[in-house]
């Protein structure tokens, strides 16, 4: 635009040139008609020159109208992916804030586990202890059961003794009964 403003600066000292020439070629009229006529060509260029540069300048108009228009477009885009980030942003906060719950939560439930471990340990211990005692109960139970086995297997023995003693003797006795009977005259 400096370039046009500078071209047209340029032009207008020209056109001031040629008023000049001008006036001097109204006295030396004849000896310049050759170069008005250059002076009138350079105009009619310098017309053409910014005809064609109110037109670039007119293009460049729409041109920056448009490119305005593109950048309004990113403008509300952009808002647009604001909005949609910000969004984004509080559901990651709403996030967030469950996650920390969840993780209290975990935590406490961690702890319950703790507290039902160590319940369960003694729980094992008092368990192990019990085995243990039912162990030693049932060891001594079983030595006097084995005790009062032999007691009896003993007494048995005894028993089954006697009991042969028993049969032996009535055995005797039937025989002799026998032979006091068939020696009784009858």
């Amino acid at each position: 635009m400096e370039e046009i403003l500078n071209h047209i600066l340029s032009e207008l000292k020209n056109l001031n040139q040629g008023q000049k020439r001008l006036e001097q070629g109204q006295m030396q009229m004849r000896q310049d008609i050759a170069g008005l006529q250059e002076g009138q060509k350079k105009l009619e260029e310098g017309q053409m020159q910014m005809r064609q540069d109110i037109i670039s300048l007119q293009e460049g108009q729409k041109k920056l109208e448009q490119r305005q228009k593109k950048l309004e477009q990113r403008q509300k885009k952009l808002e647009e992916g604001q909005k949609k980030l910000e969004q984004r942003q509080e559901k990651l906060e709403q996030r967030q804030e469950k996650l920390e719950q969840r993780q209290e939560k975990l935590e406490q439930r961690q702890e319950k586990l703790e507290e039902g471990q160590k319940k369960l340990e003694e729980g094992q211990k008092k368990l192990e202890q019990g085995q243990f005692n039912l162990s030693e109960k049932l060891e001594a139970f079983q030595n006097q059961t084995l005790s009062r086995f032999n007691q009896v297997d003993k007494k048995l023995d005894a028993v089954y003794n006697t009991v042969a003693d028993l049969v032996e003797f009535r055995t005797e006795v039937e025989s002799r009964l026998k032979k006091i009977e068939a020696g009784k005259p009858a």
